[in-house]
């Protein structure tokens, strides 16, 4: 135990905070440090650092919810269509339906893409389109099929969007704290 000139006893290696007034000394460090104080006494002081405002946690909620956004936007889709039929492997029973599963790019910008090429073979009369999947193989498919994945594509995407949306409302909404920290992606 240390005692200084004022009577104000402390211990070795007492922690103080810039802008605190220890004994007859205010401390003051712009960065963590060692100060001997006029009494021999040694004192580390951490800066002071305000905490983070409401406002500013506002903020980082929305950086947050904007970035698992950004993660989750460009999702795979994956459609489903029947392709053929197998026999059945026991006689009498119906045939089987062989469906096969494709993968495409996520996102808005997959879909207004792709949306595009639909659109652009169903002006010109065509009755099939290609479509590039997930691993750029090119797909083809009849038109009808085609808006099928586009609306699935569209469809996964808006989900996303209006959830983000939503919780940015939430956010805007928040009046204290406690209500802020509910607001999770």
């Amino acid at each position: 135990m240390y005692q200084d000139s004022s009577g104000k006893t402390a211990t070795k290696g007492l922690v103080g905070v810039s802008g605190t007034t220890y004994g007859n000394t205010k401390l003051f460090s712009q960065s963590e440090k060692d100060l001997m104080l006029a009494d021999g006494i040694t004192v580390f002081v951490k800066p002071a650092i305000d905490p983070p405002s409401f406002e500013a946690n506002k903020q980082t909620k929305e950086v947050q919810i904007k970035a698992e956004y950004d993660r989750e936007k460009y999702t795979p889709v994956q459609t489903d269509f029947v392709t053929g039929t197998e026999p059945a492997s026991i006689e009498g029973d119906p045939d089987v339906d062989v469906v096969t599963t494709y993968t495409w790019n996520g996102g808005h910008e997959s879909s207004m893409a792709l949306y595009s090429a639909v659109r652009l073979a169903d002006q010109k009369g065509e009755v099939t389109v290609d479509l590039w999947d997930i691993n750029n193989v090119k797909q083809n498919f009849l038109i009808s099929e085609a808006r099928i994945i586009v609306q699935s594509i569209a469809d996964c995407f808006l989900v996303i969007y209006d959830k983000k949306q939503r919780l940015m409302v939430d956010i805007g909404a928040a009046e204290d704290q406690d209500q802020l920290n509910l607001i999770v992606w």
